[in-house]
């Protein structure tokens, strides 16, 4: 085996238990590089995944919301970002696309490979195909 723990069993199980505070797993590599993966207590014991110290990445919520970007999604899944790209669609030998927000006039299709927006909803319920706004 080249690991230095090792668990085998039917019904192999691994216990970490925080009695003082959150419970917390540390993947660390050679260096300052790491990930905590956590259960925030005192945040409603959501599933936190953190890198390097620089805040949250990551939540589960108990209820099954997932947030990237939040701490506290308001939906099955939440994405929050300060870009306008939210979501990249990527398939080897054909176009990319990505869904988002373009600035303040709406949500959009647009496609990378091209450089060209296909399909935009404005903040108003305007939908333009083939154009920006």
């Amino acid at each position: 085996m080249d690991s230095n723990l090792h668990v085998a069993d039917g019904t192999a199980q691994i216990n970490i238990e925080g009695t003082s505070g959150d419970a917390t797993l540390k993947l660390e590599s050679t260096g300052n590089s790491y990930w905590n993966m956590f259960i925030d207590e005192s945040d409603a014991r959501k599933l936190k995944f953190e890198d390097n110290g620089n805040g949250v990445a990551l939540t589960i919520q108990r209820d099954g919301n997932i947030g990237i970007g939040t701490e506290s999604p308001g939906a099955a899944l939440h994405i929050s970002s300060s870009g306008a790209e939210q979501i990249r669609l990527t398939r080897a030998g054909h176009d990319s696309f990505r869904i988002g927000l373009s600035h303040s006039v709406g949500v959009g299709f647009h496609n990378v490979t091209d450089s060209r927006t296909d399909f935009m909803v404005s903040g108003t319920g305007d939908v333009g195909v083939g154009i920006a706004t």
